[in-house]
């Protein structure tokens, strides 16, 4: 367990600890993310690996001709282009854009309900102005649906390099001469890979909407500092550690010697880390 800096403050400052990512919502758009991408390998399973005797045929041709970098009309590698099509198509009516669009923005909604709620709660007895009052006054509507909507474009993008990816990864094999078992096999080692980034990608995700959200907030109440501070367990980066305790302007981020970046807790990919606003007297 690392040692945690204590912050320096000035006559009067009072700090006031920023919410952390809603562990509810977090969880609702892993499942969500490792859902999609089952469903992309589970259909491509089922309708490119389930042969009939004559694809099984086709297959073994095209073992053959992959070591010729030959590619005809009977060729299985053409069927496995034209069954890719039929997943495409499939998978795009079961997850099209517009159901990623509100399950992905129903999601997001209710973690910045969430946010917004912790974030007046705290601020509030420092300020001396009522949380209602408070909330009420947000301003921070647009950057938010900002926010929402680049997440979206995130998770279609996601959907779609998983159905690009299966494609891919068949056809190569292919052309390296592997069989079917094989090309089988190494299909359901990607897919556990791509579940675990998957699901690493929606937590950071999460993270990144609710360190934004942080930011907009004290910015929107005219606050200009916040100090650093990490997990304070033995997982934290060293670039990030090297910030721990110190106080950084908003309207810049916190430097490092470390990395030489400017950054915001909870922005970093898989940062845990969070912070603590300065509100002076």
């Amino acid at each position: 367990m690392m040692a945690k800096k204590r912050p320096k403050l000035n006559r009067g400052e009072k700090l006031v600890r920023m919410p952390a990512p809603p562990k509810a919502q977090e969880a609702a758009l892993v499942r969500f993310c490792e859902f999609m991408v089952r469903q992309v390998f589970n259909r491509w399973r089922n309708n490119v690996f389930s042969l009939t005797k004559s694809e099984i045929a086709k297959f073994a041709d095209s073992e053959a001709a992959a070591k010729m970098l030959t590619l005809t009309d009977d060729n299985w590698a053409v069927e496995a282009q034209k069954k890719a099509a039929k997943v495409k198509r499939r998978i795009l009516a079961q997850l099209s854009d517009e159901r990623i669009q509100e399950t992905v923005a129903e999601i997001l909604q209710k973690a910045d309900l969430y946010n917004k709620a912790t974030f007046y709660r705290a601020v509030s007895p420092v300020l001396g102005i009522d949380t209602k009052n408070l909330i009420k006054a947000d301003g921070a509507t647009w950057e938010i649906n900002a926010l929402i909507n680049e997440t979206v474009m995130w998770i279609q993008s996601l959907r779609d390099k998983a159905l690009q990816e299966s494609l891919e990864h068949t056809l190569h094999l292919m052309a390296e001469g592997r069989d079917l078992a094989y090309i089988e096999t190494t299909y359901s080692v990607l897919e556990a890979k791509r579940l675990r980034n998957a699901s690493t990608l929606a937590r950071n995700q999460i993270g990144n909407f609710n360190g934004l959200a942080n930011k907009i907030r004290q910015q929107h109440l005219g606050i200009e500092e916040a100090i650093w501070s990490t997990s304070g367990d033995d997982t934290v980066r060293p670039s990030h550690a090297d910030r721990d305790g110190k106080r950084y302007r908003l309207d810049e981020g916190c430097y490092s010697s470390v990395d030489g970046e400017y950054l915001y807790p909870g922005l970093d990919f898989n940062c845990r880390c969070d912070s603590y606003a300065v509100i002076p007297e």
